[in-house]
């Protein structure tokens, strides 16, 4: 996920070896759509105090790969960390095209509209859940975390996009969980669904780097909803 939503900096440096590492020793997915289970579910924290919403998904009706099927990672920054106020919002100025005038919105950060499709998808809402406290091996070393045993065994469809990351001047590929589908492919709420996304990768098969990027002065369909909530 991006780093440079309302999450803390501090982070960035554990959480991008670890995450560069990892991914290049499992291979990168080719961007797609791909039917898959919850394996495991969990909440983790970073240095400097980001929660993060984890899921380890098995790849359904895949190639085996090391004698299993492929295993795909997710990591949705849920709450910000220490400097910033541990918020689930970040501050957005939106600039009227019209008039010139700015004003100042609270929106959810990105991730929760990826968490909160797998949770529809489960039958769960966050304040039912029951995390409880675990030691698990994660980036090949131990570590304290709040396992979420209601969300294994959620069978759901993964959108998978291949994109270039830049850390200390050098370009690699990684990817992007972007949105959890339900397992026939349909949308949950409001969002896209699996033909819509197929589209989308088609066009988009992998997000190249941006050395400049103009800010945006409109929020999007879920960024709205996302206002409109608060």
């Amino acid at each position: 996920m991006s780093f440079d939503w309302g999450v803390s900096s501090e982070m960035l440096e554990e959480e991008v070896k670890k995450e560069e590492a990892a991914q290049a020793k499992r291979g990168i997915p080719e961007s797609g759509i791909y039917p898959a289970v919850v394996k495991k579910a969990y909440l983790s924290r970073s240095q400097g105090g980001a929660l993060g919403f984890n899921l380890e998904l098995a790849e359904l009706d895949g190639n085996p790969i090391d004698g299993e099927g492929r295993t795909f990672y997710y990591t949705g920054w849920i709450k910000s960390g220490d400097a910033k106020g541990n918020k689930t919002t970040w501050t957005r100025k939106i600039k009227d095209e019209k008039t010139g005038e700015e004003t100042t919105v609270e929106v959810l950060l990105p991730s929760w509209f990826q968490v909160e499709h797998i949770l529809a998808i489960a039958g769960k809402k966050l304040e039912e859940l029951q995390p409880q406290d675990a030691t698990i091996e994660r980036f090949g070393q131990q570590e304290n975390v709040k396992i979420i045993p209601e969300l294994e065994g959620t069978k759901t469809k993964i959108v998978v996009q291949q994109y270039e990351n830049e850390y200390n001047n050098e370009v690699t590929i990684k990817y992007d969980i972007l949105d959890f589908l339900k397992p026939d492919g349909s949308a949950v709420g409001s969002g896209r669904d699996e033909a819509k996304w197929a589209k989308y990768l088609e066009r988009n098969p992998i997000k190249l780097l941006k050395k400049k990027q103009e800010k945006k002065t409109e929020l999007s369909p879920e960024e709205q909803s996302a206002v409109n909530k608060w």
